[in-house]
């Protein structure tokens, strides 16, 4: 691809630092995650909609939330856009420990910043939906930006239910990364998912 910018002035300010960049990279892609899933998400339940009879919406919005975020940052840090991502592929190996830090640290702002955008959008039908802020109940808000268990759900389910996401995740990726590298070999450079 080269270093050519379309205009002159961009020169000027591009970022040389290679960790700001994935920094700044890693905060904007979690900032997408966040600010598209989760409006979809907000969307759904101040409209009085259950998430759970509008599932293809909310699943869509997270569907292109996950593309875009990954769109935006793939070509400088490889697109990780979860700390699940990173501390998988840092312990197995695949990404290496001293990137681990500031990557967390902008996906965890990326994420609050977002989170505190969306607050700041929806307060008006936040107070007028559950002015109480409620975790539970018929007009509960607080599962906009968490999940919580059922009460018959253990701890210990909870737990092994983590650890189920975290292997799937892994192998999801991993045949991704695997896809990618074949089309690579056809089409030349491409999208790298770990640096």
């Amino acid at each position: 691809m080269g270093d050519t910018v379309p205009y002159s002035f961009l020169k000027k300010i591009r970022i040389r630092n290679q960790i700001v960049r994935e920094f700044l990279a890693e905060f904007l892609g979690t900032f997408i995650l966040i600010i598209f899933g989760n409006a979809a998400f907000a969307q759904a339940v101040l409209e009085e909609r259950k998430v759970s009879d509008d599932v293809f919406a909310v699943t869509w919005a997270w569907g292109v939330a996950v593309m875009l975020g990954i769109a935006t940052c793939a070509n400088v840090s490889g697109g990780h856009i979860n700390p699940a991502v990173t501390v998988a592929f840092a312990t197995l190996g695949k990404f290496p420990w001293k990137k681990v830090g500031h990557y967390l640290l902008a996906q965890h702002l990326g994420a609050f910043v977002a989170s505190a955008v969306l607050f700041v959008t929806y307060k008006d039908a936040l107070d007028w939906f559950d002015p109480n802020r409620t975790i539970t109940g018929p007009t509960a808000t607080a599962y906009i930006w968490a999940t919580y268990p059922k009460p018959y759900v253990s701890i210990l389910n909870c737990f092994l239910d983590q650890v189920r996401y975290f292997l799937q995740l892994y192998k999801n990726i991993s045949l991704f990364k695997s896809i990618l590298a074949c089309i690579n070999e056809d089409i030349g450079e491409g999208i790298s998912l770990c640096c």
